[in-house]
């Protein structure tokens, strides 16, 4: 599949990687959690001897000094809700070992900074696996830890084509890690985000409001749980840019990572792996967004979305974007392996809305459907008459999927499976 070449993003890309280059020149606090029977008498943050033991007092101390954080590796348990008042930088994946130690030394895959409202550490891994032509599923609780050892342990491997794993939130786990608006800015670089879950109009790690920026480069968001605001919450004239960044290996009732009411996203070579829905009419197993949202070059896989909802309330249902809540544009991104299962009469397909799929990639995505008579289903599709909006889908890829109805709720008429279309019954659809 060609790549496409787009000169505005790799334009955000270049200057997005000045603005981190810059941040890590500078003087910085020094954040490393304490060891099983450590002590740490002087904490002045000046470096990983005297190091702040807490996010929040790094926080403290960024603002003051106005310098990024380094995080070294470790289990950062933080608290309910820290409001966030003046823009920060924290960069994970230290070993936190040696003075030293520079910024090129970072792994954030072999020394984890983990950032968890888990604060018991007991959330533990769920397997769920379709019942394909039945309509159901089938799900196994697993007794592995997500943290493990002051790591995060993803699950085992995958057992089949559709099957997803997600993370169980055991007891009371901590919602809205930061809140912040006005015009506060935040950078993560090389930090792992878990144990959050989502909880009233807020998002389960961050909601963020105001003209500020949120950018994440090289981080692992996985194992939460979103709802109504997702796991990442952009609202009022908030924008974001995501960088080789892992999304997964979340569950929710809608608005599983990322929800923008804000103004826009740009997201490039990041992966969106193994996600869970199941409940409510608007859809969004993975994204919610608004009209300027861009993904470039990233992979969306293992979205599996199942609901018995009608689907036509809030503009319809839909499995990786929802039904309502604005439109999205993806170009030279690959969705493979992603199931929608639905027996509401208004469907659920892989992509409810977009302006713009162009150069795409779909391999081997499943819908299961139960058609009602004068509906039509597709793949990629509006799931609700009132929208009108055009749908370009353009120089696009389509291999090994299949949309299929093992059962029928229609007793007459005639209805439509498809790739490409409109999915409800109504003058210019199919």
């Amino acid at each position: 599949m060609k790549r496409l070449k787009m000169t505005s993003c790799r334009t955000a890309a270049m200057s997005f990687a000045a603005v981190l280059a810059a941040g890590l020149a500078s003087a910085a606090v020094y954040v490393k959690p304490l060891a099983e029977g450590e002590e740490r008498e002087a904490t002045d943050g000046r470096g990983w001897e005297t190091a702040f033991t807490t996010i929040e007092a790094a926080l403290a101390a960024a603002a003051d000094r106005n310098e990024p954080i380094y995080a070294a590796q470790g289990v950062y348990v933080l608290p309910q809700k820290t409001t966030v008042t003046a823009s920060f930088e924290l960069y994970g994946g230290f070993p936190g070992l040696s003075a030293g130690e520079t910024p090129d030394d970072r792994d954030p895959d072999r020394w984890q900074t983990i950032l968890t409202g888990d604060a018991g550490l007991d959330d533990v891994w769920e397997h769920c696996e379709p019942k394909l032509g039945e309509y159901g599923a089938k799900t196994t609780g697993l007794t592995d830890r997500v943290i493990q050892a002051g790591r995060v342990a993803l699950p085992p491997a995958f057992a089949g084509d559709y099957d997803v794993y997600y993370a169980k939130i055991v007891g009371s786990n901590r919602t809205q890690a930061f809140g912040a608006g006005a015009d506060v800015s935040m950078a993560f670089d090389g930090v792992w985000i878990t144990g959050w879950a989502s909880a009233g109009n807020y998002g389960a790690f961050l909601t963020k409001g105001g003209a500020g920026t949120v950018t994440m480069r090289r981080c692992r968001v996985v194992g939460n749980r979103g709802a109504a605001r997702g796991v990442l919450y952009l609202t009022g004239t908030a924008s974001a840019v995501f960088t080789d960044t892992l999304f997964g290996f979340g569950t929710s009732t809608e608005n599983g990572c990322i929800r923008n009411n804000a103004q826009s996203v740009f997201a490039s070579n990041c992966v969106f792996r193994s996600f869970h829905r199941s409940g409510l009419s608007t859809g969004g197993s993975v994204l919610y967004g608004q009209d300027r949202d861009r993904y470039v070059n990233c992979l969306f896989t293992r979205s599996f979305d199942i609901t018995t909802s009608p689907g036509n309330g809030y503009s319809g249902m839909g499995n990786i974007t929802g039904g309502d809540g604005g439109w999205l544009s993806f170009f030279g991104c690959t969705f493979s392996n992603n199931l929608s299962v639905t027996s509401g009469q208004y469907g659920n397909p892989l992509l409810a809305k977009a302006q713009c799929v162009k150069g795409c990639a779909f391999v081997n995505n499943r819908y299961e459907t139960k058609p009602a008579s004068g509906h039509g289903y597709a793949l990629l599709g509006y799931a609700s008459a009132a929208n009108d909006r055009p749908f370009l889908v353009d120089g696009c890829l389509f291999k090994g999927n299949a949309v299929t109805a093992p059962g029928v709720t229609a007793a007459g008429g005639d209805y439509y499976l498809g790739l490409i279309g409109q999915n409800v019954s109504s003058s210019g659809s199919g």
